[in-house]
């Protein structure tokens, strides 16, 4: 099994993409810089690791774990930035727009688009069987879990 890495910036459904590999039986552990206080390492025994700080180092990953697949989890950029505003940002982090088009021309750069996943869990209905399809497994969910952490 290909580990998995979320790598969508906080407030763009990243708890929700944890719990749908979760459930998807692709055990997930999930950090967020706004929330989480301790980082673990990125334990040997879990499928996925879903950080909302990996926008930092994506591009080392990509070349850390070449067969990874990677899911970034993306948002209306009004909606994101409404939501972004009521948490203490780090002034390092992109704007969800500028960091979707950093992500893709990498892949396409890379030659990886199909070890891509672009997502938007608020508003493409169809996301849980992007997903499945993605990761290769067959699933009955029809709607993407939402993981609301205020």
């Amino acid at each position: 099994m290909n580990k998995i890495l979320g790598i969508g910036l906080p407030r763009t459904g990243t708890a929700s993409l944890a719990e749908a590999l979760n459930k998807m039986r692709h055990p997930a552990k999930h950090y967020c810089i706004l929330h989480d206080n301790t980082y673990e390492t990125h334990p040997e025994d879990v499928v996925a690791y879903v950080d909302n700080g990996f926008y930092i180092n994506y591009e080392i990953l990509l070349k850390q774990y070449p067969d990874a697949l990677f899911i970034l989890t993306t948002r209306n950029l009004d909606d994101w930035t409404k939501s972004i505003s009521q948490f203490q940002s780090r002034n390092d982090m992109p704007d969800v727009e500028s960091y979707e088009k950093a992500v893709r021309e990498l892949f396409q750069r890379a030659g990886k688009e199909n070890q891509l996943l672009v997502l938007n869990i608020f508003e493409d209905s169809r996301s849980i069987h992007k997903l499945s399809e993605f990761i290769g497994v067959k699933s009955d969910y029809t709607t993407f879990p939402h993981v609301s952490r205020n």
